[in-house]
């Protein structure tokens, strides 16, 4: 069993949480609208070395496949978001992928796809 101390609040007190650096918070964001069918995949986000954090909101009613550096097709892709009334959301985990990603509907239509990327 670890005996790690938490840092403690100036003056003492109670262990306060480390203190957000410039490296982890981002400096700005930007939300693009892409068209997504089901007969050709499309770029949802071009690669970005400068990207903290992106945000890929599905609110169509046809699933949405992503492939994270490749080309999404129905038999290719990374993940699934789900599709509906309510929308779906997926959020890039740390450590956050800087490469490009592309998306395609797993159903025929067309629909709008709510990317954010944090830089």
């Amino acid at each position: 069993m670890s005996n790690r101390m938490l840092p403690r609040a100036a003056g003492g007190g109670t262990p306060s949480s480390p203190t957000p650096t410039a490296e982890t918070q981002p400096a700005g964001a930007t939300l693009t609208k892409e068209t997504v069918t089901n007969t050709v995949a499309v770029v949802l986000a071009v690669a970005n070395a400068a990207r903290k954090g992106l945000i890929l909101w599905n609110d169509g009613p046809a699933d949405l496949l992503v492939s994270f550096g490749g080309t999404a097709s129905a038999t290719d892709f990374s993940i699934k978001i789900p599709g509906g009334a309510s929308g779906n959301f997926y959020e890039l985990k740390f450590p956050v992928y800087t490469g490009s990603i592309s998306g395609i509907l797993a159903a025929l239509g067309s629909q709008t796809v709510r990317v954010t990327e944090f830089t």
